[in-house]
């Protein structure tokens, strides 16, 4: 069965809207992405360069994340050395 011409407009026009949808939502996951990676940066920025020893670690007791100024005060052990111990 073949569709008649306002079918076809119809359907065009339910799946213009659709991809207006969804071109917004693209826009705002992308907006949420930058503003993701500007608070990564903000937050490496700041643990590679606070004076103070932090650490993370998971539920395990195991770390997840520890900065330059920790890992300074054990002897020749790197950030990455830590991570997983």
């Amino acid at each position: 069965m073949e569709k008649s011409l306002d079918q076809m407009h119809e359907e065009n026009e339910r799946l213009r809207a659709k991809l207006d949808e969804q071109e917004k939502e693209i826009a705002q996951l992308k907006k949420l992405n930058e503003k993701y990676v500007d608070e990564s940066r903000l937050f490496h920025a700041l643990m590679d360069n606070i004076p103070d020893a932090v650490f993370f670690k998971n539920r395990e007791g195991h770390f997840i994340r520890v900065n330059n100024a920790w890992a300074s005060r054990r002897e020749g052990v790197t950030p990455d050395d830590a991570i997983g111990k």
